[in-house]
């Protein structure tokens, strides 16, 4: 029987020893020298791999005897320092995609602005107004919110609350007239989808006592902005997605009387409280979340091929670029789904923030899915008629079918 090197092959990583031993009918041969061909150290037939070697190598351990040469052959796995170079990729592109949330994702408070009222009133010579505000703020220009006419007929002064800037809902307008003051009650309003507020108007001034003497003293109502008004009273819309501010004017027919207030109206939901954001930060908060799915999947997938001891360094650079791809499908599914190319397109700017957030994690976490939507999506939008479409197979051959066992191995939804 022939001399026998045992083990035949073996499998080591990083630092770990194999020890080979000839034999003959199983009973051990004396060895007269050892040869290596390959990194690693041998000494009396025990071999030691390189440490932390970064691609898979086979080496030839070569024993001399009496009855002649035989080899065995060593595989040195580079798979450590993929694992963990795979393992502190995926972990150091989660906390960056964490941060890059954490930076762009807006105040969890309800973000609800200033509402200052009346937004404009009408005062002769001598009348006074209050002005008020959703929540307390300060007048610079007027003490404790209060204002006495006293520039002269024909001018038209701005005040704002606190430091907003001028013409938001924080301002307010009065205009002071020769014999009329015209001022509406309440100033302001705050109401949720559905709820109701009355608003009161009434002239006052000595040359309109009596009706006779004030033709055109009349109250016209107006709205700005959304809802229904009647009469002064004003009935918020069903649907509120984000906070916004309307107006509600009384004018008499002298086109220099007239008066305003302001109704803030408010959603339902809390998440609509978050203070709006253009439509490149919401694509730039798309991608974070499309990038931090993905590498949820991608980390999931590399733990079990570990886990199985299935893993393979060439799959390293299909994991490395598994967040990318993650970070351009996430705004691109959201592109497509908030654009509804089966219907009408919505603005990027109105878009929800946690819509945005799981729409882009769910599309990175589940990537074939999502593109296999897309798929779909396309074969909808370009469809074209089979008549109109050349026949390219009629100046080719059939091609041979083959059996399952000769197909071509489909990757799973793990990536290897």
């Amino acid at each position: 029987m022939a001399v026998e090197l045992h083990p035949s092959k073996v499998r080591l990583i990083g630092r770990e020893s194999a020890c080979f031993v000839a034999r003959e009918e199983g009973e051990p041969v004396t060895v007269e020298g050892w040869e290596l061909s390959g990194g690693g150290r041998l000494r009396d037939g025990v071999y030691r791999s390189p440490w932390l070697p970064l691609v898979t190598r086979r080496h030839v351990v070569t024993a001399v005897t009496a009855q002649g040469r035989v080899s065995a052959e060593i595989e040195v796995s580079g798979e450590p320092v993929w694992i963990a170079c795979v393992a502190l990729y995926f972990l150091a592109v989660m906390l960056a995609c964490a941060a890059g949330i954490r930076y762009f994702w807006p105040e969890t408070k309800p973000v609800i602005p200033v509402v200052s009222g009346p937004a404009l009133v009408t005062l002769r010579h001598g009348a006074s107004q209050q002005f008020t505000a959703n929540r307390e703020v300060s007048w610079p220009d007027l003490p404790e919110g209060r204002y006495v006419a006293a520039a002269g007929t024909g001018s038209t002064l701005l005040f704002t609350a606190g430091e907003e800037e001028p013409g938001d809902a924080s301002s307010v307008t009065v205009r002071e007239s020769t014999d009329v003051s015209l001022r509406i009650s309440p100033g302001f309003a705050v109401l949720k989808p559905g709820e109701k507020a009355s608003f009161f108007a009434k002239p006052e001034g000595l040359a309109l006592d009596a009706p006779s003497e004030a033709p055109g003293s009349t109250l016209t109502w107006a709205l700005a902005g959304g809802g229904r008004l009647v009469n002064g009273e004003y009935t918020a819309p069903q649907e509120v997605t984000r906070p916004r501010v309307v107006t509600v004017t009384a004018r008499m027919a002298h086109p220099s009387y007239a008066t305003t207030a302001r109704v803030l109206l408010l959603p339902t939901k809390e998440s609509a409280l978050l203070p709006p954001s253009p439509g490149w930060l919401l694509i730039l908060m798309a991608a974070f979340c499309g990038a931090l799915g993905a590498s949820l999947h991608g980390l999931r997938s590399f733990a079990a091929y570990v886990g199985s001891r299935q893993f393979m360094s060439s799959w390293a650079m299909w994991y490395f670029a598994l967040p990318f791809v993650g970070g351009i499908l996430g705004p691109l599914i959201f592109l497509v789904f908030r654009g509804n190319l089966v219907g009408d397109a919505q603005s990027v700017d109105t878009a929800d923030w946690l819509t945005v957030a799981a729409l882009a994690a769910l599309s990175g976490l589940f990537a074939d899915k999502a593109l296999d939507k897309l798929k779909q999506i396309v074969e909808v939008v370009f469809s074209v008629p089979e008549s109109l479409l050349p026949n390219k197979l009629s100046t080719r051959r059939t091609p041979v079918s083959t059996t399952s066992s000769e197909a071509a191995p489909r990757l799973d939804s793990q990536g290897q």
